[in-house]
């Protein structure tokens, strides 16, 4: 798969460096006026620095309580994946799918052989990689409770560490592409099901 160029500022950086710059050239083109009154040359800087900070806490701390419903919704999409995907294929859940503090998707399967799996669903904008901090934390869950597979799904890309690490430790990883085209495959399967299915005998 080849390497995704990453993103040095999102639309946000992009904004955000945007207005202070805007700020920097205003405050250039009337800097004689503001030379000649301090008070307005204050009240400008301190715009542009209460701009800075309160960019800055809007990123860092706009995600701890903006969505507080953000553990269910990724429950619910982990749940909608394991019926969709894993369950047609003779696939049965062990334990129910649960949310950790990290928003990290948790389900342990049985699959068709009697073998336990662990299923990682991590849930991440297209623009943040998943690295091997995340594939470790498969891995000792996997060590913890003896189970031999595991399988990482994700809604981004995952780096090369994270592919190498993967496959050293018997762990299936599909990416955002990959999860899409699984669902995708998934629906078009139950479609004809139900479509050559006999309204009397089922």
């Amino acid at each position: 798969m080849p390497e995704r160029e990453k993103k040095i500022f999102g639309f946000q950086g992009k904004l955000g460096l945007g207005l202070v710059g805007f700020l920097v050239i205003l405050l250039l083109f009337f800097w004689q006026t503001f030379r000649g009154n301090p008070l307005l040359s204050i009240t400008l800087l301190a715009a542009i620095l209460l701009a800075g900070a309160g960019y800055w806490f809007w990123r860092k701390y706009r995600l701890v309580n903006s969505e507080p419903e953000l553990p269910v919704k990724i429950r619910e999409k982990l749940e909608g994946t394991l019926q969709t995907v894993f369950l047609p294929r003779g696939y049965d859940i062990i334990t129910l799918p649960s949310v950790d503090e990290a928003n990290i998707g948790w389900a342990v399967l049985r699959d068709t052989c009697g073998i336990s799996v662990i299923v990682q669903y991590i849930e991440r904008p297209l623009e943040e990689s998943i690295g091997i901090e995340e594939i470790t934390l498969l891995d000792e869950r996997m060590k913890e409770g003896s189970v031999p597979k595991g399988v990482c799904l994700a809604t981004s890309l995952f780096d090369s560490d994270a592919l190498g690490f993967a496959r050293r430790k018997n762990i299936l990883t599909k990416d955002s592409n990959q999860l899409t085209a699984l669902l995708k495959e998934a629906e078009e399967q139950s479609q004809k099901v139900e479509e050559y299915r006999c309204r009397y005998c089922g």
